[in-house]
């Protein structure tokens, strides 16, 4: 979103096993036992500690997602030698939103939202691309549309992977790894408390070759 309005920054995929390690050990205190975090936690940590962008950090080979990685780190924390590179990109603005009403003017200004609760949907979206409520999913995911119309409500990415969900995209183009949900239904789970907007990230300023050396 700050690449489209202009920032000149360049995108960089981030490892979520950074946001999710220092969630539950550095700012949760490793309180929970299993698996899983708070969204309260992450959002604490991307803004007081920041975020790292995937690739080779020192002996942290960061490049691909790994689930036992994840683990470690939900476990003994991050580790001390990434804090530092966390820290020169951290969200400066972090915001609760609890209801549609907040979480619509934050995404139609630029500020995506991450939804945390135990809401489960259908895996089928109707002719409006939207899923169902059904079930209970533990889990955390991103409203990064909305929509007015006959059935108003937002769009939720879900880190699943493009073959979770099934049925029409609405629009065509839309995310493979998503579907819409009802305003009300977004607003009973906007309602619990532990949803997120976040907004000036300080990101990854682009690196262009000069004939001098190297430009920012």
């Amino acid at each position: 979103v700050q690449i489209a309005g202009g920032s000149g920054e360049e995108y960089r995929d981030l490892a979520q096993e950074v946001i999710y390690g220092g969630s539950r050990v550095e700012v949760g205190g490793g309180r929970i036992r299993g698996d899983g975090s708070v969204g309260a936690w992450a959002a604490k940590w991307v803004k007081d500690y920041g975020v790292v962008p995937r690739g080779v950090h020192g002996r942290h080979d960061l490049r691909a997602y790994d689930e036992r990685r994840c683990r470690e780190y939900g476990r003994l924390g991050v580790p001390d030698d990434l804090e530092p590179l966390a820290k020169d990109h951290p969200v400066r603005s972090v915001t609760r939103v609890q209801s549609w009403d907040e979480c619509r003017a934050a995404v139609r200004n630029g500020y995506p939202v991450v939804v945390c609760s135990s809401q489960g949907f259908g895996f089928r979206r109707d002719a409006d691309g939207v899923c169902p409520p059904r079930g209970t999913w533990y889990h955390a995911m991103a409203v990064v549309g909305v929509r007015g119309g006959k059935r108003p409500g937002g769009f939720l990415l879900n880190s699943w992977g493009p073959a979770a969900h099934i049925g029409p995209r609405v629009p065509p183009d839309a995310p493979a790894a998503g579907f819409w949900v009802e305003a009300a239904v977004l607003g009973r789970m906007l309602a619990r408390g532990d949803s997120w907007a976040f907004g000036g990230v300080t990101g990854f300023p682009v690196i262009r070759l000069c004939g001098s050396g190297l430009e920012a």
